[in-house]
Parts: C-alpha cells; sequence; structure tokens
C-alpha cells in the first residue's frame, strides 16, 4: 500500500487531519505537544535530531521558547509528510551526512 494512503488513514484513525495550530496566543508548546500523538513519528523516526526534539518537548532538557517551537515544528513536519500541501520529505542518511559535516566544520566565531 501506498505510504500516503497508509498516512491519510492512520491520521483518519487518530481523527488528525492537517489542522492548523496557533501559539502566537498562548505560546504552550509543551501543552499542545501533549495534547496530540506523535507515537507514529518516535516510531519510524530514531535519528538524533528526531530523538533531541522529542527529549525537549518531554522536558529533559532546559530549553528556551524558540528551540521548544523549533522541535515542535520538526515534529509537525514529519507528521504532514506525505500530504499534498507539504511537498517536502526527511531523509535520515542526509541527517547523518550534516551531523558528520558540522562536526569537521571550525566555529568561525572562535577563529582569531
Amino acid at each position: 500500500m501506498c505510504r500516503k494512503l497508509l498516512k491519510k488513514m492512520k491520521m483518519m484513525e487518530w481523527g488528525i487531519s492537517s489542522m492548523k495550530i496557533d501559539l502566537t496566543q498562548t505560546h504552550d508548546v509543551i501543552g499542545t505537544y501533549h495534547s496530540l500523538n506523535y507515537e507514529d513519528i518516535r516510531e519510524e523516526y530514531q535519528d538524533p535530531a528526531t530523538k533531541y526534539a522529542f527529549d525537549v518537548l518531554d522536558e529533559k532538557y532546559t530549553t528556551g521558547y524558540l528551540m521548544k517551537l523549533a522541535c515542535f515544528r520538526h515534529l509537525q513536519d514529519l507528521k504532514r509528510i506525505g500530504n499534498e500541501d507539504f511537498p517536502f520529505n526527511y531523509e535520515v542518511k542526509h541527517v547523518k551526512r550534516l551531523m558528520k559535516f558540522s562536526k569537521m566544520a571550525p566555529n568561525v566565531d572562535t577563529m582569531g
């Protein structure tokens, strides 16, 4: 069965549509995160970036609002993969290559 169809079936099963979430009034990223189901994402994506996003939103780390928002956006984007209105994908192999490169790249802020 095609991945898009499976995803739509899961979304229907959990009562999730391509709903819009507005955090501009409440700024309650953690509360909104806990009100949604991300178990499919937690099972499917085991890369460091996604694990970190879950750790931040599960409050294993103390972070600021913007980091929480970025992690929430990452999980929301993963949920939207395969939707007609979301033309992006997430390739774990590309994430690993980027992580490897970033370890080799010098920090220009500390260079004299």
